[in-house]
C-alpha cells in the first residue's frame, strides 16, 4: 500500500530485504580464491618442481640458487612476500574478496552484518596496515620486471626461438599482472594523486576564462 512504512529486518548477520540469491556473489570467491590460496601455500612450501628450462614458476621468480644456504627455507616464501603484500592491501581486493567473502563485512549490498561489530575503518589493527599499499607498489613493479624477463626467456629453447604452451601461459600471466599493477590506484598516487582533488579550472584555465564572460 502506498505510503506504508517499510519495516527493516532485525539487524543481524545476513538479514536483508533482498529476494535474490545474494550469497551466490561471494560463494565463488570463497571457493576459487580460497582454493587457490591452499594450492599456492602448498606449492610455496614444496620447494621443488619449479624450473624446467626455459620455464620458471612465477612463485619462484627470480630464481634463487638452491646452493646458497643463506635462506634455509623455500625461496617462494621470501619471493611471494612482495606480490602478496601488494594484493592483500589493494582496495579492489578488499571490497570484492576479503571484506565480503571472508570477513562478511558486510556480506553483500543491503545485507546485514554482525551487530556487535563496530566499524572503525582502517584506523585500527590489522586494517591500518593496508595503508602501506602504495609502498608495496614499488616491490610489485620490481617483480613485474622479473616476470617479463622469464616470459621472454621462455621463448628460447637451447638458444633457439620457439613457442610452447608454457611460453604462452607465462606471457599471458605477466601481461595481465602488468595491466593490474599499472592501473592500480597506487600508480595514480605516484603520478599526482597526493592531491586531494583536481579542479577543472586548474586543468583547463582557458576554457573557464572564456566561460566567465557570460
Amino acid at each position: 500500500m502506498a505510503g506504508s512504512p517499510t519495516l527493516l529486518p532485525e539487524s543481524r548477520l545476513g538479514s536483508t530485504l533482498r529476494r535474490d540469491a545474494w550469497w551466490t556473489e561471494i560463494l565463488p570467491v570463497v571457493i576459487v580464491l580460497g582454493g587457490f590460496g591452499v594450492y599456492a601455500t602448498l606449492r610455496a612450501f614444496e620447494n621443488a618442481n619449479y624450473f624446467w628450462d626455459p620455464y620458471l614458476s612465477p612463485f619462484y621468480s627470480p630464481l634463487i640458487d638452491p646452493r646458497h644456504h643463506w635462506w634455509p627455507f623455500s625461496p617462494a616464501l621470501l619471493i611471494l612476500a612482495g606480490p602478496l603484500g601488494f594484493r592483500a592491501t589493494c582496495y579492489y581486493y578488499r571490497k570484492a574478496y576479503y571484506y565480503r567473502a571472508f570477513f562478511l563485512d558486510p556480506p553483500a549490498c543491503a545485507v546485514g552484518e554482525s551487530p556487535n561489530r563496530k566499524y572503525r575503518g582502517e584506523t585500527a589493527f590489522p586494517f591500518v596496515l593496508q595503508n602501506v599499499h602504495r609502498y608495496f607498489f614499488y616491490l610489485a613493479v620490481l617483480f613485474i620486471a622479473f616476470l617479463w624477463h622469464d616470459a621472454i626467456r621462455s621463448f628460447f629453447f637451447g638458444g633457439h626461438f620457439g613457442i610452447g604452451v608454457g611460453s604462452l601461459v607465462l606471457t599471458i600471466n605477466v601481461t595481465l599482472l602488468s595491466l593490474y599493477t599499472f592501473s592500480c590506484h597506487s600508480l595514480r598516487h605516484l603520478a599526482g594523486g597526493k592531491l586531494d582533488c583536481f579542479f577543472l579550472r586548474d586543468l583547463w584555465p582557458l576554457s573557464f576564462r572564456s566561460l566567465e564572460i557570460f
